[in-house]
């Protein structure tokens, strides 16, 4: 059985390694946020196309914008994220080693600002669209 940072439960331990601590932290920040995980990263997923992608490795925190890759063939768009800020987790840690949940807070609401700065109205129907979506 899952837990919330391993949701298929596949990556049963005797305990939490400290990455995944840590995604726990991230994942209390963001309620309502869908998880998928590999071995060795986490991928928190908040907000839809409007929000953020939060990568979780051992080394580092990425904070991603979501967008779309157009495939060749079919043409057709397939959900991805491009990276907007990369830190290493000492950069987001207090003197005692623990993650300063402020300076979290702070970055995950930049990233989804900035995400949401990239909409523009489409000059046709006037709805808010991504860069992905807008043809110039």
């Amino acid at each position: 059985m899952g837990n919330r940072i391993d949701p298929e439960g596949r990556y049963e331990a005797a305990g939490m390694r400290n990455f995944e601590r840590q995604a726990a932290q991230v994942l209390d920040l963001l309620a309502g946020a869908e998880v998928s995980r590999t071995r060795d990263v986490i991928q928190i997923d908040y907000g839809g196309e409007w929000g953020i992608v939060v990568l979780v490795t051992p080394e580092a925190l990425e904070i991603r914008l979501p967008t779309v890759e157009w495939t060749e063939g079919t043409h057709a768009p397939v959900e991805t994220s491009r990276i907007w800020q990369r830190l290493m987790w000492a950069e987001v840690a207090r003197e005692d080693g623990e993650l300063d949940t402020l300076i979290l807070q702070r970055l995950l609401r930049s990233g989804k600002k900035a995400r949401e700065r990239e909409f523009r109205p489409c000059r046709y129907c006037g709805k808010l669209v991504p860069p992905e979506h807008r043809h110039e």
